[in-house]
């Protein structure tokens, strides 16, 4: 229905996205400043954006979705029950093969393990 994207970075170095979005989605994209305060910030924006839809769906942008992202949600929440509150992705952080990761690296990597993770996830909009 809409696609409502939260540019967070300072307002200082924001240039427009416009361009970076795709030319099947420019038109249902919303682009809504952040003001440099963070995801949980940048989330509730967006999903106070989103309008009056039943799923409010976040990807974060370091997330790079897979070439079925799209169907798996799709199909993902069309088989939630209404008891359903929210969806998780399952995701993959790969570590260099050619060096030993950071500890950063290995700090990120730890997050696909996690149980919920806020960088690809859908929450019921009730």
């Amino acid at each position: 229905v809409r696609v409502v994207l939260v540019d967070d970075r300072p307002e200082a170095v924001r240039t427009p996205l416009t361009a970076a979005v795709p030319p099947s989605l420019r038109e249902r994209t919303v682009v809504v400043p952040g003001g440099a305060r963070g995801p949980a910030a940048a989330r509730n924006l967006g999903w106070r954006a989103a309008g009056d839809v039943p799923w409010i769906v976040f990807l974060e942008d370091d997330v790079v979705p897979g070439p079925t992202w799209g169907d798996d949600l799709t199909l993902d929440l069309a088989a939630a029950t209404g008891r359903t509150a929210g969806s998780t992705a399952r995701i993959d952080v790969p570590l260099p093969a050619d060096r030993c990761p950071t500890d950063w690296e290995r700090d990120t990597a730890g997050l696909a393990g996690a149980r919920w993770i806020t960088a690809d996830t859908a929450y019921r909009r009730t």
